[in-house]
Order: structure tokens, then sequence, then C-alpha cells
């Protein structure tokens, strides 16, 4: 196989990973801001579920980032 079409076809597996990712993402922080909004306002639990939503946000864009990179250095 020729080496640029590979690298080309690594490339697009890489993007289609970033884009998955970027929809998990946007699914979970759906699911997660339903669930605060479900919890009463100034309650222990709606608290928790906020620090999880920005931990989850915090945590995917870290992945997306990695993903991002190992993109970039593979051209």
């Amino acid at each position: 196989m020729d080496p640029k079409r590979k690298d080309s076809q690594r490339e697009c597996i890489g993007q289609t990973i970033t884009n998955l990712a970027i929809q998990e993402k946007e699914l979970e922080e759906t699911r997660l801001q339903e669930q605060i909004d479900r919890l009463g306002v100034g309650t222990q639990a709606r608290q928790d579920a906020e620090q999880q939503l920005l931990d989850f946000r915090q945590e995917k864009d870290l992945q997306i980032q990695e993903l991002d990179n190992q993109i970039t250095d593979q051209e």
C-alpha cells in the first residue's frame, strides 16, 4: 500500500474517532444536564450532579485534545 494513502487512511480514522468522542461528550452532557434539572435547587444531590458534569467535561475535553494531538503527530 502506498505510504501516503496509508497516512491518509490513518488520519481519516483518527478524525472519525475524534468525532465519535465529541458526539459522546454531547450526549453525556445532555444526560447529565437533564439529571441536574430534575434535582432541587440547593440540594446536595444537585451539587454532586453539577460537579459530575464539570468533571466529565474536563476529562472528555482532555481526551479529545489528546486524540487531536495524535492526529497532528501522525501528519
